[in-house]
């Protein structure tokens, strides 16, 4: 399965790693194992697994990808007056446990 991201990738200019030249079955930049059938559209590397996707060794990219959609979602989200009351004390209580085990 080919997500189509090497387009993207060779539009930005940025060569897919783990691509031979003319090479349709490269290694998974991520293992050097299994055949890479995906692309990373952040940074272009090849993969083979949601495993590889999520391995340490593209964690760097995989973890902003997750943190930039999560930020994404909480500035679409309005919270209410009720909702913003229960943070403020969360974020107190979690402050006040934080203090006390420091002591």
């Amino acid at each position: 399965v080919d997500t189509g991201q090497d387009s993207e990738c060779s539009a930005a200019g940025l060569e897919p790693r783990g691509a031979g030249v003319g090479d349709d079955q490269s290694v998974c930049s991520l293992c050097l194992v299994q055949p890479a059938r995906y692309t990373c559209p952040r940074c272009c590397v090849r993969y083979c697994s949601l495993g590889c996707y999520r391995s340490e060794k593209h964690s760097h990219c995989s973890e902003s990808f997750y943190r930039d959609n999560v930020i994404a979602e909480l500035k679409l989200k309005k919270g209410n007056d009720r909702e913003k009351q229960q943070m403020i004390e969360v974020l107190q209580k979690l402050a006040e446990e934080r203090g006390s085990e420091r002591e």
